[in-house]
């Protein structure tokens, strides 16, 4: 399963170890800025660095990479747009909390989910690689 995560702070270092431990296919990095960058790259095993690349644009890294799963670590007011344009591009998701910053934004999510028949969750606990994570993410290959 191809992974990507958008937002490449302090918490993507959770998501670079679960995504290791399931043994998802690591494949975009993604921020405006590339100063976290090198701390995620020394994760992943010497093997597979040359499948992932850097993109400082989130879109141009759902158009060359198609995800399967994306984890969204950004600000929290640039979610939802992000989230819309990921689940349009057909990945599903893990949103760092909060998802949205209205109910309004969360229902859109919600609705573009459902009917793009994605899957999104919100990443509910400090590390990615809890039990209830893992589950979700074999109930999303099964689903594909």
């Amino acid at each position: 399963m191809k992974f990507a995560i958008i937002g490449c702070g302090a918490i993507s270092k959770n998501h670079i170890a679960g995504a290791l431990n399931t043994g998802l296919e690591i494949r975009g990095l993604c921020d405006i800025v590339d100063t976290g960058i090198p701390a995620l790259m020394e994760m992943i095993p010497e093997e597979q660095k040359a499948g992932v690349k850097y993109y400082p644009d989130y879109k141009d890294m759902l158009t060359e990479v198609k995800p399967d799963l994306v984890a969204i670590a950004t600000g929290s007011g640039v979610k939802t747009r992000i989230a819309l344009d990921c689940i349009r591009a057909g990945a599903n998701l893990i949103i760092e909390k909060p998802i949205a910053l209205s109910l309004a934004d969360a229902d859109a999510i919600i609705a573009i989910d459902r009917k793009n028949k994605t899957k999104t969750m919100p990443s509910t606990f400090i590390s990615n690689v809890t039990p209830s994570e893992t589950v979700c993410r074999h109930a999303i290959i099964r689903l594909s």
